[in-house]
């Protein structure tokens, strides 16, 4: 899912596309916009993204989370995928980046399964940074639609509808594949439920970081 970072690119952030380990990262087919019956069908932000040299080679070659210092950026977004709610739990720097750049007046947000990425962040007076927040993520609804078994057995860990409610957070969520975003924390924390609130998601991001700019 490359939408949110398409809208940061195209309204003239720098940005560094970083994940766990580092090194190239697959794209989810149904995030490219050639793919008629993908979520990012014929969308020009993403086309042009994906059409970037420049973004291409991060894409590529992204720089693993460990050699990043949060403290060097204003915002942070978390993408989606399956795989995150396996990668971003229970990986420090995930954990650290998040609540690293909420505490210093930064902007954090995920969507779709990436607040998984929030489920363990938690702040420096040890309570969890999503507690008491309104937050989104995939529903249980829309895991069912797409649900994925192998040998009868659900393949993700955890649904995220039930998980988020467990760190202290408020879920909210709308109609399957509809979009939804949700700000919180004086305005810095951002969830968006589905891949369909991906551009919402990015787009809200800029609004936030032109604001804090002026």
């Amino acid at each position: 899912m490359t939408h949110p970072f398409s809208a940061m690119a195209n309204a003239g952030f720098n940005i560094t596309i970083a994940s766990v380990k580092g090194g190239n990262v697959p794209i989810d087919p149904y995030s490219i916009p050639s793919n008629s019956q993908g979520t990012n069908r014929d969308d020009p932000i993403t086309e042009k993204f994906l059409h970037t040299p420049t973004y291409v080679a991060m894409i590529n070659h992204t720089v693993p989370l460990s050699t990043i210092n949060p403290k060097d950026y204003a915002a942070v977004i978390f993408p989606g995928g399956n795989g995150a709610t396996y990668d971003f739990p229970w990986d420090k720097n995930v954990n650290k980046i998040a609540a690293t750049i909420y505490e210093q007046g930064g902007v954090v947000a995920a969507v779709c399964h990436g607040p998984a990425a929030l489920l363990n962040a938690t702040l420096s007076n040890g309570q969890y940074l999503i507690k008491g927040m309104k937050v989104t993520g995939f529903s249980n609804e829309e895991e069912a639609i797409t649900e994925i078994l192998i040998d009868k057995k659900h393949v993700l860990p955890f649904f995220l509808e039930n998980e988020l409610p467990k760190r202290g957070a408020i879920y909210e969520k709308v109609y399957v594949h509809e979009p939804l975003v949700i700000v919180s924390g004086n305005g810095r924390l951002i969830t968006g439920q589905n891949p369909e609130s991906a551009t919402n998601v990015g787009e809200k991001v800029v609004e936030l970081l032109k604001g804090q700019a002026t």
